[in-house]
């Protein structure tokens, strides 16, 4: 769907070029009216996209509802903003369209969930610090797991104090804390925790993406904020920049003022309009 909304963005970016050199819009007001548009839009796609799937199938932990709708939304806003670059910075909208999918693709290939970041090398490993996707599982999955409790494993039987010597059946994965154990399983590989503490700190030990420290949700919020704004600004620039390119009318030396080929064009973009 984003790969289609870059081409719409770039058809859109050419009428509002010219609409600009004509004289009925200005870029500036342009820019805030689409920024005010987008904002409430993008919530309410957010918020439907988990409240059915989510809440009504899945079954998500309900307090935390708005903390979901807003990660969600800034992943959203991060991934437009992405799609609005690409739609300015290429005249042929599929050139943009090509690079939105390299990133697309780039975003879930060095999120942490298909390649651990440790065994990314570098330069590669820069993609793993300036994509949205990362930030937006990570914080999601701390937002839905940390808080409740989860039936089916127990605490009881395995004390902190016994983690030097642990009982049979028990998992300890957080320092100073209670085990967990699962008496119904005859397997415990099965067996996440009984705290969403727990269950995060078992995920993460096959994704190493998924961590239990909740100062982390902040931070999260605050990379997708900080990649959709540098995003958003760079399609700023360049729309601002595109757009105040205008016809230069120059005259060959030795024409005379009647000579309607004496009007040339000084640059290509004006020619396009």
């Amino acid at each position: 769907m984003g790969v289609i909304v870059v081409y719409v963005f770039n058809e859109e970016y050419k009428l509002i070029r010219k609409e600009k050199r004509n004289g009925m819009v200005s870029a500036g007001s342009y820019l805030l009216a689409r920024t005010l548009l987008e904002a409430p839009m993008i919530v309410l796609l957010s918020i439907c996209a988990v409240s059915v799937s989510g809440y009504g199938v899945m079954r998500f932990h309900a307090s935390n509802f708005h903390l979901l709708v807003a990660i969600h939304a800034l992943m959203l806003w991060a991934f437009e903003s992405m799609a609005l670059l690409f739609s300015v910075l290429f005249d042929n909208p599929l050139l943009g369209m090509l690079m939105y999918m390299n990133f697309w693709f780039a975003a879930f290939l060095f999120s942490g969930l298909m390649v651990r970041e440790s065994s990314v090398v570098w330069p590669l490993r820069a993609f793993c610090y300036v994509l949205p996707l990362k930030f937006s599982v990570q914080g999601m999955a701390i937002i839905e797991f940390d808080g409740p409790d989860f039936a089916g494993a127990q605490t009881a039987p395995c004390p902190a104090s016994l983690a030097s010597t642990p009982p049979v059946g028990c998992t300890y994965n957080l320092v100073g804390e209670d085990g967990f154990t699962c008496p119904d399983m005859l397997s415990q590989q099965g067996c996440y925790g009984a705290t969403g503490k727990q269950v995060l700190e078992s995920i993460g030990q096959q994704f190493k993406l998924i961590t239990s420290d909740p100062d982390t949700l902040s931070r999260d919020f605050a990379y997708i904020l900080g990649i959709g704004a540098f995003f958003k600004f760079s399609y700023i620039l360049v729309f601002m920049l595109k757009t105040m390119k205008s016809s230069k009318i120059t005259e060959r030396p030795g024409a005379g003022h009647g000579d309607a080929g004496a009007i040339t064009r000084g640059t290509r973009a004006a020619a396009a309009v």
